[in-house]
């Protein structure tokens, strides 16, 4: 189960996917969480592929 943080950063994710302007959401991660968007966007994969394996026990 995710911790609070991470719930918030799928949220955040699930709420601004991808844009043309990579360059606002980078912004926006550095600003809201504190993070290099790498490692935010590695963050946000491990947390989908736990979530997908969970799914699939």
């Amino acid at each position: 189960m995710p911790t609070p943080r991470e719930r918030l950063l799928l949220i955040f994710e699930a709420e601004h996917p991808e844009t043309a302007d990579r360059a606002v959401k980078d912004e926006a991660i550095r600003r809201t969480f504190g993070l290099d968007p790498a490692q935010y966007r590695a963050l946000i994969a491990e947390l989908q592929r736990r979530e997908s394996h969970a799914d699939a026990a």
